[in-house]
């Protein structure tokens, strides 16, 4: 059975671990734990690759580009270093989309949590336009994720205005049990 890893906060070594990756492909820093890890580590993630999240219930990836601090990738992630003509956070985005997952599923292995071996994630077919496409298509997914997330935010303000509004409505007029208004 594995142990849970020690956190050694602080001074430590940020790990990611599959809990710390979303289904949208993005890493909670807030959950990771700090962990000893030698300076040359072949778990250390670089600023070109990407981790894999390769046990169900979902599977994606993070690139972390430029991240402020050195990271390990603790098992079963998988750390994928993108050849020259592929961008990392492309590949990351890649790995999320609808094609990408229905591939997923069908490869998957295991009853319980479903799992993806190596070999299978190597085999997922990615057309890989231009290197200045794949940046556009990084950066219009990233606008479209904040937007979405903007919208929402915008959502709730609204119906919690509206909500306050009823409220002090509701208290404005105050009724009498025989139905007729006090103010």
């Amino acid at each position: 059975m594995r142990e849970r890893l020690a956190d050694t906060r602080p001074g430590g070594t940020l790990a990611v671990q599959q809990g710390d990756i979303t289904a949208k492909g993005t890493f909670r820093s807030e959950s990771a734990v700090r962990i000893a890890a030698p300076d040359q580590s072949s778990h250390r993630v670089l600023a070109n690759e990407l981790v894999f999240r390769s046990r169900g219930p979902f599977w994606s990836a993070w690139a972390p580009g430029d991240y402020p601090e050195p990271i390990v990738a603790v098992a079963p992630l998988f750390i994928l270093t993108p050849t020259p003509e592929a961008h990392a956070q492309y590949l990351a985005w890649h790995i999320g989309r609808p094609t990408a997952q229905s591939y997923f599923r069908s490869v998957a292995a295991g009853t319980n949590v479903q799992m993806i071996a190596l070999g299978a994630l190597l085999r997922l077919p990615i057309d890989l336009p231009p290197l200045d496409t794949q940046t556009a298509i990084v950066a219009a997914a990233e606008l479209a994720d904040r937007e979405r997330d903007l919208a929402r935010h915008v959502a709730e303000l609204k119906y919690d205005a509206l909500a306050a509004g009823l409220d002090r409505r509701s208290k404005a007029l105050t009724h009498t049990p025989t139905g007729r208004n006090d103010r």
